[in-house]
This record gives structure tokens, C-alpha cells and sequence, in this order.
């Protein structure tokens, strides 16, 4: 997510990757507050509960509260990304 994902939402669409966020196919979500790389709550893909927390660098946040008018539902594999470094001309 990038933004907040409204704007742009890496995804592969037809074996591809692409950027463009895609309204009929992506939920909104709000970009977790600490930072933008972190999973916006702690059982991020699935739907939150009332049992998640904000994930941060430096411990446990408080609880996570749903933000009126979101549908969370689960995260389908093609929108997930996780950040992996790579370190050039080893």
C-alpha cells in the first residue's frame, strides 16, 4: 500500500506486476501509523478483531480500531507484498 492505498496498490493482475490501485478489486485500507512498510494490523492478511494491535519498531501499540465505513476482509495473495532486502553484486 502506498498512500493509504487509495492511489496505489502493488498487485500482480494477470501474471504481472502493477501499481494502479483498481477500485472494483481492492478494499481501502488505512496504512498502519507507525510506519508505512509495517502490516496495518497484527493478523494482517486476515480481517481484524478486536484482539489486534497497531504493530510498531519498538513494542506493542494499543488496540486497533476500525475506521467507519472500511470493509476489512481478507487480504488475497495477489495484493500481499513483504519487503525483502537485496544486496547488489554479491
Amino acid at each position: 500500500m502506498y498512500e493509504g492505498g487509495e492511489t496505489w496498490r502493488l498487485h500482480l493482475r494477470d501474471r504481472s506486476l502493477n501499481a494502479k490501485f483498481d477500485p472494483s478489486r481492492h478494499q481501502l485500507m488505512a496504512p498502519n501509523p507507525n510506519h508505512f512498510l509495517l502490516r496495518p494490523w497484527s493478523s494482517y492478511p486476515s480481517p481484524p478483531s478486536d484482539e489486534d494491535w497497531v504493530p510498531n519498531l519498538s513494542g506493542r501499540q494499543p488496540p486497533f480500531q476500525k475506521i467507519p465505513g472500511l470493509d476489512y476482509r481478507y487480504v488475497e495473495t495477489t495484493e500481499r507484498w513483504q519487503t525483502l532486502p537485496i544486496r547488489h553484486g554479491l
